[in-house]
């Protein structure tokens, strides 16, 4: 995944706030296990990381509150009107397993998405904020 072209604008002064990499993470009722697991392996591995879940009813409003440099969530940010978070990570829940990654408006593609990737992404975005 090249960050590099994702560098334009980054690091705005919001996801900045209290220098402290914030992450929503976002599913429905149904995959509230999956959710869980994600947000606790994030806690567990980058104990740093402030990491809030909101069910998907709640989502627009915590992205508004929080301003996470991540939502990792299981709908696409396209389908979701939720302005506020720098990056977006689209997980799998059925049978794709392409994810979807969306920084500044710049959407790519994570094909086999396992848990090394997603804390290299997770690094990654945090870099390019603190930028």
């Amino acid at each position: 995944m090249p960050f590099q072209s994702y560098a334009k604008g980054a690091g705005s002064s919001e996801h900045k706030r209290g220098n402290v990499m914030r992450v929503l993470v976002a599913f429905e009722e149904e995959y509230r296990t999956y959710q869980d697991v994600t947000a606790n392996i994030i806690r567990e591995l980058r104990p740093h990381v402030e990491v809030s879940v909101a069910g998907l009813d709640e989502l627009e409003t915590q992205v508004a509150r929080l301003l996470p440099g991540l939502v990792i969530c299981s709908r696409s940010k396209n389908s979701m009107d939720a302005d506020g978070a720098y990056a977006w990570l689209k997980l799998p829940t059925g049978h794709g397993r392409t994810a979807e990654l969306c920084v500044n408006e710049e959407c790519s593609e994570v094909v086999e998405l396992g848990l090394e990737e997603l804390l290299r992404i997770l690094d990654e975005i945090e870099m390019l904020i603190r930028a």
